[in-house]
């Protein structure tokens, strides 16, 4: 909350009651700008853990940050360590975690959504959690305009297990 109100910025929220009680919860999200973190931790207000890549580890403590908040660390460039990621993350959420994860793997520079990387649904197939779609419509004009701060959010309603679980991850992105 602290980083929203001191980076100056507003979070305008449409669906707040698409927001689950309870804990298991896989979020999915286009991904616009490293502030969408922030602004996630601070809708949802309770633990989320995050994807980050390795080269993050030792930069301002963001890797003990995503290892305390229940996230990993991931090298792009092993293939191993994606499929141990998705392991963790998957043991997460049937511990009562809840995850939160950027399909779409990386950054949009212009807010074109990207294609979603499908092997990452196989954390939800595996877990049979709940998932909830989270889009982001201007983040990344937010942080680079620096004028305009407010960045509009929308919760879709939840998906149950029910819904998605005869999809394939294709299918399910």
């Amino acid at each position: 909350e602290k980083a929203v109100k001191t980076a100056g910025y507003q979070i305008k929220v449409i669906g707040i009651n698409n927001l689950p009680s309870e804990n298991g919860i896989l979020f999915v999200s286009n991904h616009q700008s490293f502030f969408d973190i922030f602004a996630s931790l601070y809708i949802i207000k309770r633990q989320l853990g995050f994807i980050a890549k390795k080269q993050l580890k030792n930069f301002f403590y963001v890797g003990l940050y995503v290892e305390k908040l229940g996230g990993v660390l991931i090298d792009r460039d092993d293939v191993r360590s994606q499929v141990d990621v998705l392991l963790q993350l998957t043991k997460n959420i049937k511990a009562g975690y809840n995850a939160f994860i950027f399909p779409e793997g990386t950054r949009s520079v212009d807010g074109k959504l990207s294609e979603f990387k499908g092997g990452s649904f196989k954390i939800a197939l595996k877990s049979k959690c709940k998932i909830v779609p989270i889009t982001f419509y201007n983040n990344y004009e937010v942080v680079k305009n620096r004028k305009d701060r407010v960045i509009k959010v929308k919760i879709d309603p939840i998906i149950s297990y029910s819904e998605y679980e005869s999809m394939n991850t294709a299918e399910l992105s």
